[in-house]
């Protein structure tokens, strides 16, 4: 009698130390999972600020290549940000067209990058793109005549003739294609020669 009741200690002790065993394994996975998802997000959380970052430096590159411009000539400048009209015949008419153009094509790249760069500095982009919208007529000129063939995204009219916060849907960012499409004129009026299809879209986007 004696020794089943021992073997039966032994079994409820070999029993509880095997359930004991089981608990402590299970909650080590869980802390083990529980540390490797913390792992997990922060790399990702990491990542996307490095993406963040550097979609901010390659909009502040472009901004950058744009103003050495009005450094190299700096009398080009009042056509930008003085809200002075360029005269057709104008000896600079022809570059300042082109650097309207460049500009436009810079906006449209700062809207592309909205979701990419860091919430704080989205609607300061947008700001600065209206700014200076605003001040050159050349500008303002060059995207309402290329904007009717869809040359630049639609969001681009409220995001630069628009007040206020501005936010954009991701399903909407996406340039279409045009199927045939008549360069737009000049400043001055001058014709332009008729292209097709989207290797037209690529040689008037400059992008």
């Amino acid at each position: 009698m004696a020794r089943q009741m021992i073997l039966a200690a032994k079994f409820v002790v070999q029993a509880d130390w095997t359930a004991t065993t089981q608990a402590v394994g299970t909650l080590l996975a869980v802390l083990v999972g529980i540390v490797g998802f913390i792992f997990v997000w922060e790399q990702i959380r990491n990542l996307r600020q490095e993406l963040q970052c550097e979609a901010n430096g390659k909009i502040y590159a472009e901004h950058t290549e744009i103003m050495k411009i009005f450094v190299d000539k700096p009398h080009l400048r009042k056509y930008f940000f003085e809200n002075t009209e360029i005269e057709p015949g104008s000896a600079d008419y022809d570059a300042v067209h082109a650097i309207a153009h460049m500009v436009c094509c810079y906006f449209e790249h700062v809207l592309l990058q909205l979701d990419n760069v860091p919430e704080f500095v989205r609607q300061g982009w947008v700001d600065y793109a209206r700014f200076i919208y605003n001040l050159s007529p050349a500008t303002r000129a060059c995207f309402v005549d290329y904007r009717r063939f869809n040359v630049y995204v639609k969001e681009m009219d409220e995001m630069l003739q628009g007040h206020g916060a501005f936010t954009i849907p991701a399903r909407q960012r996406r340039r279409r294609a045009a199927p045939a499409m008549i360069l737009p004129t000049r400043l001055d009026g001058a014709p332009a020669p008729e292209v097709t299809g989207t290797a037209a879209l690529r040689k008037t986007s400059a992008q």
